[in-house]
């Protein structure tokens, strides 16, 4: 009697529950703040790190081809915001749900051009800040959206050219309007600017006497690259107030 041959076990699938996907995003920022994203995606060494890290701090054992699927699900999430928020121009934030501000008929036209964003109808992009910083400089809008009977043929939803959003007619703002838009109150810095600004504190920490490898200085990778704590940790002036906040806000933080 021949040997049957023994069926293949399928890997089950990668479940991002809230705390998974808050510790892949934490990862990758700093793999993008290492510089181990030199293109449009982590290199070798980024993936290594993503993955050993991950996995010891989840429990779990994923794969590369896991992670990737998770980063290009994420991107096409932040295309698809990006997009939205080009083509919000005048529109502000709903104070409730964090979304963009915006009429039901203004909602159903974007659907329908873009059915991928119908996920930010009732909500922003999660962990907007982190997603920010993984794909800034390396994303993209979906240029190829487009509301119906803008231009002539479909949108293709899965598009990830870099390209420049050209707005139909109906679209098109009054230029004083969209000056408005374009001139917010404060400058939003750009990755560069971002990355700089943390290598600068990061740096601030190990002078006030947190070395590499240090609480502290985990604490610190973790913390300052939310810009909530980064106003904050700017403020402190002594090597004592630091190294102490951080160690605070870091217990507060894991109580949440």
């Amino acid at each position: 009697m021949e040997n049957m041959p023994t069926p293949k076990t399928r890997k089950p699938n990668a479940q991002w529950d809230s705390n998974a996907a808050k510790i892949f995003n934490e990862i990758c920022v700093e793999q993008v703040l290492a510089n181990n994203r030199p293109q449009g995606c982590l290199n070798n060494k980024g993936y290594a790190n993503l993955i050993k890290q991950f996995n010891e701090r989840t429990g779990r054992n994923y794969t590369r081809v896991q992670m990737k699927n998770r980063w290009d699900a994420l991107k096409a999430d932040f295309t698809t915001w990006k997009t939205l928020l080009l083509s919000a121009s005048g529109l502000g934030r709903d104070p409730k749900t964090g979304t963009i501000a915006a009429s039901n008929d203004w909602w159903e036209e974007k659907i329908e051009a873009m059915p991928l964003c119908k996920k930010f109808r009732f909500a922003p992009l999660e962990n907007e800040e982190d997603v920010e910083i993984m794909f800034s400089g390396a994303s993209c809008t979906n240029a190829n959206a487009v509301a119906p009977g803008a231009r002539e043929g479909s949108a293709d939803n899965g598009s990830e050219d870099v390209q420049e959003v050209h707005p139909s007619s109906a679209e098109k703002q009054p230029a004083k309007r969209a000056a408005a838009y374009k001139s917010p109150k404060k400058p939003k810095k750009n990755f560069r600017d971002m990355q700089q600004e943390i290598a600068e504190m990061l740096q601030s920490v190990i002078e006030a006497g947190a070395c590499e490898g240090s609480d502290e200085h985990f604490y610190a990778t973790q913390l300052l690259i939310k810009k909530e704590f980064r106003d904050v940790f700017v403020t402190l002036k002594t090597p004592e107030g630091k190294l102490g906040w951080l160690k605070r806000t870091w217990e507060e933080r894991k109580k949440r």
